[in-house]
């Protein structure tokens, strides 16, 4: 039930670990996202359509926002955005690892 969004924040986690190297604002962080999320689905390497939402991209930076993942600055412009590298990478481990899913019991008559 919930792999395809723990999938969608290890593919953002993916983006802002390997992608970003200096501050970025929110529209160049969903369009970057998006870019990889497709370039992933036509390798085949991830079947998880939820990552190109809007919503998932801008939940999941506002959710490493408060986790201490990113830093949000205000600009003039608007917020800029800074990715704390060690943070992302202890959390990214977090997400990595996976928890074997038993399968359901049937009844057997």
């Amino acid at each position: 039930m919930f792999k395809p969004f723990v999938e969608g924040y290890q593919i953002i986690c993916k983006y802002l670990f390997n992608e970003t190297n200096e501050a970025f604002t929110e529209k160049h962080f969903i369009f970057g996202v998006r870019s990889l999320a497709s370039q992933l689905l036509e390798t085949g390497s991830t079947q998880c359509y939820e990552v190109l939402s809007s919503d998932m991209q801008k939940n999941a930076l506002a959710a490493f926002v408060r986790l201490g993942m990113v830093d949000r600055m205000k600009t003039v412009d608007g917020f800029t955005y800074i990715v704390n590298k060690e943070s992302l990478a202890k959390t990214a481990g977090i997400f990595e690892s996976r928890i074997p899913v038993r399968n359901a019991m049937t009844a057997r008559l």
